[in-house]
């Protein structure tokens, strides 16, 4: 025979396993809602500061450095297109440095800082084939700088004057 209502919440044991199930599942709804995020110490890694410490002195007037920026935000496709898998591809990367105007935010330039990676490690190398040749198609310019133990301030400020 079934236990009616009124028996149940007599018996401590009923009591007890009802309470061990709803924080049960109070446990797995938790669980299932937590996010995995943890801050990230620092934008840039240490080539990147030392390198954009120099860049920094070397903007020419009227423009300004911004970091990391989604390769998205830098060039776009048509609606379709990004729904035909051309919008993912660009959206997923990020550019090191983009190179803006101060007053109008219009694009100048992207920099990329290449490590050694850039030459030995074939998704990475993909990576940069794909990315030059976007930049080539929406005709921006895409200056690619090898990590150096020192930058030559007159060298990197020559360069960014072409654009």
């Amino acid at each position: 025979m079934m236990p009616t209502f009124e028996t149940i919440l007599q018996n401590p044991l009923y009591i007890g396993i009802a309470l061990i199930i709803v924080v049960v599942i109070a446990v797995i709804i938790s669980k299932s809602q937590r996010m995995p995020y943890v801050a990230c110490v620092a934008l840039l890694t240490k080539s990147e500061l030392k390198f954009y410490n120099i860049l920094k002195r070397c903007t020419p007037a009227g423009s300004m450095i911004m970091m990391k920026v989604r390769m998205g935000d830098i060039i776009t496709c048509t609606d379709a297109e990004w729904r035909a898998g051309w919008g993912p591809k660009i959206s997923a990367k990020h550019i090191d440095f983009v190179l803006i105007n101060t007053i109008t935010t219009e694009i100048i330039a992207g920099i990329e800082l290449d490590d050694s990676t850039h030459r030995t490690n074939r998704d990475r190398i993909e990576r940069d084939i794909f990315v030059n040749k976007a930049f080539k198609v929406a005709e921006i310019p895409l200056l690619r700088i090898p990590v150096q133990k020192f930058y030559d301030q007159g060298t990197l400020s020559d360069l960014l004057k072409i654009f």
